[in-house]
């Protein structure tokens, strides 16, 4: 039969190890001895001072002057000897060990009980059907833990095959090497060529990250961008001021993807793979030699000279109209109003 092992037996297998109870004696019997020592000494002074106070003088029952100026000037050690008996009860309790007990303790049983609350009663259909629903629920989520430990489950085990697999072509390299030691060049290379690939993978990776990266902030500033616009135009007025701006057609940025949306970076356009069919009328690099041949309307209206009237009323220093210049067509008989046209989110070049 086996021995204590590490200064315990099997029998203290539930409670403390055998060290632990020498340390606890040791310190008990410290404290205890700590304690005694302390109250023989209270005790003695104690003793001390009642047999200082109730010996009496020797001589005549009249005392004599001095003995009452040496008692007047001695000071009262009355409170001192009560605080002493208290300080010794006190220690006294507490080197008692307390008592354990169950159950609310004086302070909460002198407390009033609260009040019941008048609670409407469930019945039993209602309670059992909650008790369903919550069924329901712990189990749709223990069956997506399940789910979720069987996919970690199938990735562990794939891990577990690939190191097998190069374990297995370890020990095979160094049973050869064991056996033919000429042939550690030729390992050598191999290992070489599995660095040199690992390394290439890496580099590719690193680059597509570093695209990646690129991506992204162009993103983050085609964000900025038209947030500032959103805020630039809200404060001008909103879209209407835009479509109505006196400097005509506005160029705006145009509203970045969203990160949750953004799905289009990562997918190979077969389309436009080598050419964009909008750009180029021809296959495969030809660019599009029509694509600005088109008859365009020019960016400003026509120069018109000023007239003599014009010039008059420049020097009388009266403002001039200035839709004087503008020579608008006549309107077809019968048409719509004016409210018509400003309905039309555009200016005339835009038509």
């Amino acid at each position: 039969m086996a021995g204590p092992v590490n200064g315990t037996s099997h029998e203290d297998g539930v409670g403390p190890s055998q060290i632990h109870r020498r340390l606890k004696a040791e310190f008990d019997d410290v404290l205890r001895t700590s304690m005694q020592n302390r109250l023989k000494n209270l005790r003695e002074e104690v003793e001390a001072l009642c047999n200082s106070l109730e010996a009496a003088p020797n001589g005549d029952d009249e005392p004599s002057p001095a003995s009452s100026a040496s008692r007047a000037s001695a000071p009262d050690t009355k409170a001192l000897c009560e605080t002493v008996a208290k300080a010794l009860r006190r220690a006294k309790r507490c080197s008692k060990k307390p008592i354990t007990s169950y159950g609310p303790s004086d302070r909460q049983v002198g407390k009033a009980e609260p009040s019941e609350k008048d609670e409407a009663l469930v019945m039993e259909g209602t309670t059992l059907r909650a008790t369903l629903a919550s069924l329901e629920q712990s189990l749709s989520s223990r069956t997506k833990q399940i789910l979720a430990l069987t996919e970690q489950l199938k990735v562990c085990e794939s891990a577990r095959d690939e190191r097998t697999v190069q374990a297995a072509e370890a020990k095979e390299q160094l049973d050869t090497l064991v056996s033919n030691p000429k042939k550690l060049e030729q390992i050598c290379e191999i290992h070489l060529a599995k660095r040199k690939e690992r390394v290439e993978d890496m580099a590719k990776d690193a680059a597509q990250q570093k695209q990646h990266a690129k991506y992204y902030q162009s993103l983050a500033q085609q964000q900025r961008a038209f947030y500032l616009q959103s805020e630039r135009i809200s404060a001008c007025g909103g879209k209407e001021a835009i479509a109505r701006h006196r400097a005509g057609e506005v160029a705006l940025v145009h509203q970045p993807t969203s990160l949750q949306d953004d799905d289009t970076e990562e997918m190979f356009d077969v389309g436009t793979a080598v050419a964009n069919p909008y750009v180029c009328d021809s296959w495969p690099f030809e660019p599009n030699v029509l694509a600005k041949r088109t008859p365009q309307e020019s960016s400003m209206p026509t120069f018109e000279e000023e007239t003599e009237d014009d010039l008059k009323e420049a020097e009388r220093g009266f403002r001039t109209n200035p839709f004087r210049s503008l020579r608008f067509p006549p309107g077809p008989s019968g048409a719509a109003s004016d409210d018509d046209d400003d309905r039309y989110p555009g200016t005339a070049r835009s038509l």
